[in-house]
């Protein structure tokens, strides 16, 4: 499991920075056939000998490269880089993956943590730009949940699970507030029982992270 590893958030971009230069050195001594069997990814070889071909990877509604000549990670379709956080997370996938598949179990994914310091930015990262767009808005969460390919879960609140990854999926619940009657919303994340078996605990926030960033983007789009 990579959860010995990090337990706490990058202290600034620079640090980030070399986590993913770490990550990427380690992925280019690994076997990437291997790697490709084990988290659910094609691996297509170079056709020129100096170079080292890529990884193709689905990560919710979008199809994303793993470049492994130059260890930059694009949207297939746009072409430019995902950003330094997406790219750690999709780093950290293919180097620590198992092979082990998704579950029906679910972990809560604040209780796990043991870091002071991560709660709080996954709390100010994640749950508090959740709230402040969809505390109120059930059925424009519904539907921007849909668009990125989320699966009704029937587990309290209103709850989607995401395949962010070919086998990591995320559980967000909703329990919207009212304002009539004072209720505040509520929200929970929850991760498949596997996912720490691929991914530390800091990349799997910036992971939960990037999952409500595509969300709120998708509620901006007119239907």
């Amino acid at each position: 499991m990579s959860t010995g590893r990090r337990n706490k958030p990058a202290s600034s971009d620079a640090e980030l920075h070399t986590w993913v230069h770490e990550t990427f050195n380690r992925l280019t001594r690994l076997k990437y056939e291997e790697i490709a069997k084990k988290c659910d990814v094609v691996y297509l070889k170079p056709r020129d000998k100096d170079q080292r071909g890529r990884f193709i990877i689905n990560l919710l509604n979008r199809t994303l490269t793993v470049e492994l000549s130059n260890g930059e990670v694009l949207d297939l379709i746009s072409g430019k880089n995902v950003g330094v956080k997406l790219s750690y997370v999709v780093l950290e996938y293919l180097v620590n993956g198992d092979g082990s598949k998704v579950s029906g179990a679910w972990s809560p994914l604040i209780k796990g943590m043991t870091s002071q310091e991560l709660v709080n930015y996954f709390k100010k990262m994640v749950l508090r730009p959740f709230l402040q767009t969809f505390g109120y808005e059930r059925e424009r969460f519904e539907a921007a949940a849909s668009s990125l390919g989320g699966r009704r879960e029937r587990l309290g609140g209103v709850g989607f699970s995401f395949p962010f990854l070919p086998r990591i999926r995320v559980l967000l619940q909703l329990w919207t507030g009212d304002v009539s009657s004072y209720t505040q919303p509520a929200a929970n994340v929850s991760i498949s029982s596997n996912t720490l078996n691929y991914l530390s605990y800091p990349a799997v926030v910036y992971a939960c992270e990037t999952l409500v960033a595509m969300l709120r983007k998708a509620m901006e789009k007119p239907s």
